[in-house]
């Protein structure tokens, strides 16, 4: 019996530091968090369990051990041609298995196994036990794979650029409690140590395990953070996930793709020299809804920053590029450039563009403009309204990329409730500047006007499954289940119209996209609705987002819109009375746009009354 007992004890140990050089070596892959994780609770476990008097438990814990990492390795291996991981998976069951007929043959050799009954019937019950104990060492291995998630979380998300914008503080304070459990427990186990003197030896085998892991989960988790990525890791990352996620992506040749793109990265030495070859991938699928951000253009973004010339424009027939929008404190706005002028680009050698400026003003004459695109400007330009003759409400809504979601939405409440003093007849939502953002903040914010309900507004996969819902009630979103959705904070004050069901008109432009075009699906088959302006960009999609390991984010199209009657939207929206649009009047009583949306709403009967 001793003799079976130090070949478990063995077993254990050497499983242990089995997974522990795997943890090592999944460091050198940190683009894959879930399975580094997964491989520290592991070791954690099946060493705190090599220290047991029971061999059924332990055989369990290093039975699933071994298949979790053969698992891995199959799985990966072939996918990131890293086959190091396969020959390690292979090592380490071959190293189960040896170690396994060892203890077989140290049972064999006592007078009770040459019965062939009795042998039977052990196996029977090892099995049946080896079973439960494999179910409860998962359990285990969740829990505290769960504890390094949180831990590995609050190390990425400290040191990332994201941390501030997104707010998640909450998981350093996780991770700070979950130390100081690792904390007691070391502290416990040297308590018991010293009232119990047969136990010191496994207690203090205990405590290094426990003082090892402490450490490892503050400091071996920022590894990763200060060694560049494996640029072949890094770009098989964001193949895999194109190919694994996008609507479109079996319309692609994707060896063709891959060759092209890794002959791109020939000699690349980190993160960043992939980011050219992300760009062909992405340029590679049929819709324009795929974008990749470096680490510090979404670190600004989310901060409501932009970089560039700080111009929106669109091509017109002519092939002219019309201004729609200056952003104010931009290099454009510092030249002078005004909504309605027209540009043409001559050339770019970053930071410097240069554009060929033609004003709209009588009399002016075209010139050559130098743009500095390194000037910084505001890209969150809020919403405004304001009430129009008739008794109709006017809403403009920008686009958002600001996290706190409820700040947009409670805006528009603030908005819609000064304009509705007076029972408002019908109501103008302008979407013509709106270039997306976030439809959690958009969905809420329109919702007096767009109504109660659920499944407003769905996102469906390539399968037609609905993947996403977006409903609205009394100032909160929905989610496709008609629960209020998870770390979405209700509007506080929420606002509902002295005449509710209103005539709305919708006004579109080629430059109203992404969640703008979902806001218009949320209307679409709503009664009383009607749109107009000029087609919308096009990418009435959902586009599934992967935090890249170096603070980077890709996006891509995963899901394609639907409204509230179940039609399916995959391009541009075509307004129901197309309408010029004069940016030069754009909001003025001149609008030709805006005079179309009034004469449309004074004709309905709730305006005739």
């Amino acid at each position: 019996m001793h003799l079976r007992l130090t070949c478990v004890n063995v077993h254990c140990l050497v499983v242990a530091l089995g997974l522990l050089l795997t943890y090592f070596l999944f460091l050198s892959f940190p683009f894959h968090w879930p399975t580094l994780v997964l491989f520290a609770g592991l070791a954690a476990v099946i060493g705190f369990l090599s220290f047991t008097s029971w061999p059924l438990v332990a055989g369990g814990s290093t039975l699933v051990a071994s298949a979790v990492t053969l698992f891995y390795g199959w799985t990966y291996a072939p996918i990131y041609e890293e086959y190091g991981l396969l020959i390690c998976s292979a090592l380490f069951v071959i190293a189960f298995v040896v170690l396994r007929c060892i203890l077989r043959h140290a049972a064999a050799s006592t007078p009770e196994a040459q019965n062939w009954r009795t042998v039977a019937k052990e196996l029977l019950r090892s099995s049946i036990t080896l079973i439960a104990m494999s179910v409860a060492v998962l359990l285990i291995v969740s829990v505290v794979s769960l504890g390094f998630w949180i831990v590995n979380a609050v190390a990425l998300g400290f040191w990332s650029p994201n941390a501030v914008a997104y707010r998640e503080y909450w998981l350093l304070a996780c991770g700070v409690l979950f130390v100081v459990a690792l904390a007691m427990l070391f502290l416990i186990a040297r308590r018991r140590a010293a009232s119990m003197p047969k136990m010191r030896l496994g207690t203090r085998a205990a405590r290094a395990v426990l003082a090892f892991f402490m450490i490892l989960s503050i400091v071996g988790t920022a590894i990763p953070l200060s060694m560049p990525s494996n640029p072949k890791v890094y770009l098989a990352t964001a193949l895999a996930w194109t190919q694994g996620t996008g609507y479109y992506s079996d319309r692609i040749n994707w060896s063709s793709v891959n060759r092209h793109a890794l002959e791109m990265i020939r000699g690349a030495r980190t993160s960043q020299d992939t980011y050219r070859a992300i760009a062909y991938i992405l340029s590679q699928l049929p819709d324009q809804h795929n974008f990749f951000w470096s680490p510090q253009e979404a670190s600004a973004l989310y901060e409501g920053k932009g970089s560039g010339p700080g111009l929106l424009v669109h091509r017109e027939s002519n092939k002219k590029l019309v201004v729609e929008l200056v952003y104010p404190g931009s290099a454009a706005d510092k030249a002078g450039i005004k909504s309605g002028d027209s540009v043409t680009l001559v050339s770019e050698q970053y930071p410097t563009m240069t554009v060929k400026w033609e004003p709209q003003q009588p009399g002016a004459q075209e010139q050559l403009v130098k743009l500095n695109e390194n000037i910084p400007y505001n890209t969150e330009l809020g919403s405004n309204g304001r009430r129009l003759s008739g008794n109709i409400g006017y809403v403009n809504m920008y686009g958002t990329l600001d996290v706190n979601t409820a700040v947009y939405a409670s805006k528009l409440h603030q908005i819609i409730r000064q304009i509705d003093t007076r029972p408002t007849c019908g109501w103008v939502v302008d979407l013509r500047r709106n270039t997306g953002g976030f439809r959690e903040s958009m969905i809420p914010g329109v919702g007096p006007i767009l109504g109660e309900g659920n499944n407003l507004l769905t996102y469906v996969d390539a399968q037609g499954n609905i993947m996403e819902g977006f409903g609205y009630k009394h100032g909160t979103v929905l989610d496709k289940n008609g629960a209020a959705i998870e770390g979405i904070t209700p509007v506080a004050n929420p606002y509902q119209l002295k005449k509710p069901n209103p005539p709305v008109a919708i006004l579109t432009g080629p430059n109203t996209a992404s969640a703008a075009e979902g806001t218009i699906m949320a209307f679409k088959g709503r009664a009383n609705v009607r749109i107009f302006g000029e087609n919308t960009y096009g990418v009435p999609t959902g586009p599934n987002r992967l935090p890249m390991i170096d603070g980077a984010e890709l996006h891509v199209t995963s899901e394609i819109g639907s409204d509230r009657t179940g039609k399916t939207y995959q391009q541009a929206i075509v307004p129901d009375e197309p309408v010029h649009i004069d940016w030069k009047q754009y909001g003025t009583d001149q609008d030709p746009v805006l005079q179309h949306a009034q004469h449309w709403l004074a004709s309905q009967s709730a305006c005739k009354a």
